[in-house]
């Protein structure tokens, strides 16, 4: 995953505004009116759209180094999503003028903010596949694979263990919780996974991969 380094969190921040948020504070919310962009300094937020019947749709967690808001890059345009504050955390607001001056005085942070929105672009692609083509089955193990594999303490995941209730992953999937519990324990009869109260540890990944053809 690339991140943007401290040195260059440095060139944004002396041109933006660093603001502290404490853990579950709103960034912004979803049909704001955008005008800024954000950059983590310290701590990590959640994306997520909040549906009409309550339910919350997670869509990724970002950490330090990463950025969010880009749709503030179309003129006119409102926030897509909802970002909370995972934990307390420190981010760089910086408004479009202000980023635009960074970009063309700096041709590295010009490259990485490229690279991040390909990789995005490429994650979403991936994302719309496994709601469009996979199954319950598939849907659930390209989510365990995509999001355990790597251990990352920033986002809470150690030891191949993600801090996620039967409830939340199906938020993630679009599945209901009854059809995520039943994958689940037959992935753990398969000895792909094991789980624990709002844990999931995944014990062979390229096994799920292979199986499932994720």
């Amino acid at each position: 995953m690339i991140k943007i380094p401290d040195d260059l969190l440095c060139v944004l921040e002396e041109n933006g505004q660093l603001v502290e948020f404490h853990k579950n504070e709103m960034v912004y919310s979803q049909d704001d009116l955008e005008n800024t962009v954000y950059i983590i300094k310290k701590g990590r937020v959640r994306a997520y759209n909040l549906m009409q019947d309550g339910r919350e749709i997670n869509y990724e967690v970002l950490e330090k180094g990463r950025f969010f808001g880009d749709s503030a890059f179309v003129k006119d345009s409102t926030r897509p999503v909802n970002i909370q504050t995972v934990t307390n955390s420190s981010i760089i607001e910086i408004s479009l003028p202000a980023l635009e001056k960074c970009l063309l005085q700096n041709s590295q942070l010009c490259f990485l903010f490229l690279e991040m929105m390909s990789e995005r672009s490429n994650w979403l692609t991936e994302i719309v596949k496994s709601l469009t083509v996979f199954d319950a089955y598939q849907k659930v193990a390209f989510f365990l694979v995509r999001n355990a594999s790597e251990n990352n303490v920033l986002q809470g995941i150690t030891d191949h263990t993600l801090p996620y209730s039967h409830q939340e992953i199906a938020d993630s999937t679009f599945l209901q919780r009854p059809t995520v519990s039943k994958v689940l324990q037959q992935f753990e009869r398969d000895g792909f996974i094991q789980t624990r109260y709002k844990k999931i540890k995944l014990i062979d990944a390229d096994g799920l991969k292979k199986k499932y053809k994720v």
